[in-house]
Formats: C-alpha cells, structure tokens, sequence
C-alpha cells in the first residue's frame, strides 16, 4: 500500500516511518523548505519527567511512559 503523510513535523514523520517499518512504500509532503520548521520548531524540545503533576495522575503517568519509550527509541 502506498501512503501519503501531510507534514513533516514529528508526528508526520513518526507516523511515516510506522508505515515504513510495516513494509509500506511512504511520501512525505511538506510546504516548507526543510523537515521539522513548521509547529515542530516551537516546541520547547522539553521531555517531561512527569514531577508537575499530582504522583499517580494520568498526566505524570502519561509522561513517566512517554519518557521512557522515547529514550528506548
């Protein structure tokens, strides 16, 4: 199957990249000059450790797994 990404913000290219592990062949479209300029760029490149919020909240807990699958990636 042939897959079209719309933007290639971190998200967009997580998302390709899924695709082309499973064998898929992927296109990435993306408006401006280079990857990652758009709402990706302004993001303060920050990953949370979860300490904000209430111990055992679904927020911290999202975070703690979050961190931890994205430093094992």
């Amino acid at each position: 199957m042939a897959v079209l990404v719309v933007c290639a913000g971190v998200v967009g290219l997580a998302v390709g990249r899924s695709f082309a592990l499973r064998g898929h062949a992927v296109i990435v479209a993306e408006a401006e000059a280079s990857l990652g300029t758009g709402v990706s760029a302004r993001s303060f490149e920050v990953i949370h450790g979860g300490m904000y919020y209430p111990s055992g909240s679904e927020r911290a807990r999202h975070c703690v797994n979050g961190a931890e699958k994205l430093y094992n990636f």
